[in-house]
């Protein structure tokens, strides 16, 4: 049985094909790490070889080896079939090249497990904005600033004791003027503001686990939540709007030199 190649790229004639988009070419992993037909073929034992061209430059040791982490990362994120080991060759255009092989292990420990469907086959990723649910948040209505920090200050508190165990009070961070016009750069004379609350990952937790769970929850209160950056491989990034309050995110902050990592919760109120 002959290895199955697989291509993934998007493409778009003379802008007129049916649902062509700036937004799609971007929200497709491959794409935006610069890649145009990454080659996927799969082999004995579970085996994964990927093969990546992109046309970012990889001057050195550093990015060589940075870009074949995140080759890696959108193929065991995205992939579907089980993966128990995988080759990956990476290169730019100006003939850098850089080749690493990873057992399972090695990409659990790097990227997290698998997410549920992928091993069997099947296409994991959810609608980009799942069903918002009835919750207590799914209409709100801040009259001001005050009330839009304090409800988003309140989800980000119930998300830190639901999610993660600690109820802790967010920090408030500082107040921007907002900015309108036809190019939205001229000030409009309204405010915003914004908190931020810490949530430590737990010792061998991967970030995927409490994001993934994050989803669900934040949509059951009845936020409008966007989750292109979480499956696509890149950044692991959940987003969402609290409709009448202002729109929440969750990502990874892993200070420069520390091995402790954490969830960042961040809220920033409407302008009023």
């Amino acid at each position: 049985m002959h290895p199955r190649t697989t291509v993934a790229a998007v493409v778009c004639v003379a802008l007129l094909a049916a649902g062509c988009s700036d937004r799609a070419r971007q929200s497709d992993p491959w794409t935006s790490a610069g890649v145009a037909e990454p080659r996927l073929r799969t082999g004995p034992g579970n085996s994964l070889a990927v093969e990546a061209q992109t046309d970012l430059p990889l001057d050195d040791e550093a990015n060589q080896a940075g870009f074949n982490r995140r080759a890696a990362k959108i193929a065991w994120r995205t992939h579907p079939g089980r993966v128990d080991s995988m080759n990956v060759a990476i290169s730019d255009e100006s003939g850098h090249s850089h080749t690493r092989a990873w057992r399972r292990a090695d990409l659990e420990a790097a990227f997290g497990p698998r997410l549920a469907g992928l091993d069997e086959g099947r296409d994991p990723k959810p609608r980009e904005r799942p069903a918002r649910g009835d919750g207590p948040y799914r209409d709100n209505d801040a009259r001001d600033l005050r009330q839009s920090l304090a409800i988003t200050g309140e989800v980000l508190r119930r998300t830190s004791q639901e999610i993660f165990g600690r109820g802790r009070a967010p920090v408030e961070g500082g107040r921007e003027e907002c900015m309108g016009g036809m190019l939205g750069i001229d000030p409009n004379g309204k405010h915003r503001a914004s908190s931020r609350l810490l949530a430590p990952l737990p010792g061998g937790t991967h970030e995927i686990v409490p994001l993934t769970r994050l989803v669900t929850y934040w949509s059951r209160l009845g936020l409008d939540v966007d989750t292109s950056g979480l499956y696509s491989g890149n950044d692991d990034l959940v987003s969402a709007a609290l409709s009448g309050a202002g729109r929440l995110s969750a990502g990874v902050k892993a200070p420069y030199g520390q091995r402790e990592r954490s969830i960042e919760l961040v809220a920033h109120t409407d302008c009023f």
